[in-house]
């Protein structure tokens, strides 16, 4: 039969391996709280870009963390919105043609993407698909002298062992001007 205090050693060995494993392994990877919003936003930069040339907006997304991680979000569908500011007037807020649908009618889908440290993910939204949610559409004169912002609210970065919120990466782009 094994001594009491020879189980209590092994028992606070097991537990301290724990606690280290799930402290120090977890963020050293992370930082910030996967159940919190926007706790993760730091490991990720959203860019806005307009291309007058293409008559478009390019919004990238990349990882800026120097590691290498899982994200839900659709590489596929700018599943965020372009908020635009007229010169001495209120904001509006635009959604692709598509995405707009999708929020009017269910629930946006995404997948799980492996995101390398330093990759990037590219949208390009024409303004011509640009709507409001009362289905305004977001025409080139109105973007002349105004300033511009992209938000991507539905952004998780997926931890290994599963456990996050669907916006624990939420991003907001820096604002633009437009000329």
């Amino acid at each position: 039969m094994k001594k009491p205090k020879t189980i209590l050693v092994i028992f606070a060995f097991v537990a301290g391996m724990y606690f280290f494993m799930n402290t120090f392994v977890h963020t050293s990877v992370y930082t910030g709280d996967p159940l919190t919003p926007g706790a993760l936003s730091g490991n990720l930069l959203l860019t806005l870009i307009f291309k007058p040339k293409d008559d478009c907006f390019r919004i990238t997304l990349q990882n800026i963390s120097g590691q290498d991680f899982n994200v839900r979000v659709n590489a596929e569908q700018f599943q965020g919105s372009i908020v635009v500011i007229p010169e001495g007037e209120e904001q509006q807020e635009f959604y692709g043609e598509s995405f707009r649908t999708v929020i009017l009618t269910g629930v946006p889908v995404t997948s799980v993407e492996f995101l390398k440290k330093g990759d990037v993910i590219t949208w390009n939204i024409p303004v011509a698909e640009l709507h409001s949610m009362q289905d305004k559409r977001l025409t080139r004169q109105e973007l002349y002298g105004s300033s511009a912002y992209a938000k991507l609210g539905y952004l998780a970065i997926v931890p290994p062992d599963g456990g996050y919120i669907g916006s624990n990466a939420e991003q907001v782009s820096e604002r633009i001007g437009i000329k």
